[in-house]
């Protein structure tokens, strides 16, 4: 009994100590995961603002050939109507992808800026812990120093 108390100590420490590691760790990467899934959400919409953009110059290269083929007064004025609607639109998307390019930009850098502060706290957070239960399994190697000493005298 003297001796299998400290180690069921010994076992409990070392699982506190390896639950808390874990539940940090676990904590992070789960935001992490969060991060990456919103930012290909957003990596997605901007490859359709992109084919949207392609579309779109396209659609401007067409009116802007059917003008250089001329008409009727009638004709050009509706090109040329369809013409300043498209390039209204057009520099309307550039405009959005330009906003949610940047946006992204920047989430990124404060991604990586959260990513290091993250990981300097759980080596910290790590090296608090190898501490902490340092010092308890010191206590625990010390009471039971003192109960061996005590089964030795008796």
């Amino acid at each position: 009994e003297a001796v299998s108390q400290p180690a069921s100590l010994a076992t409990e420490v070392e699982q506190e100590c390896a639950e808390a590691d874990v539940t940090q760790v676990i904590e992070t990467l789960t935001y992490y995961v969060g991060l990456c899934r919103a930012a290909q959400g957003v990596i997605e919409y901007l490859k359709s603002l992109w084919i949207l953009e392609s579309v779109l110059s396209s659609d401007l290269d067409s009116l802007r050939k059917k003008r250089e083929k001329g008409g009727t007064r009638e004709h050009t004025d509706s090109i040329d109507a369809s013409l300043t609607a498209a390039m209204a639109k057009k520099d309307e998307v550039d405009a959005h992808v330009e906003a949610v390019t940047k946006t992204l930009t920047d989430d990124l850098e404060r991604f990586e800026l959260e990513k290091q502060h993250d990981i300097k706290s759980l080596l910290t957070m790590n090296v608090d812990l190898t501490k902490e239960f340092s010092e308890k399994r010191h206590k625990l190697w010390e009471t039971a120093m003192l109960r061996f000493g005590s089964i030795d005298a008796e």
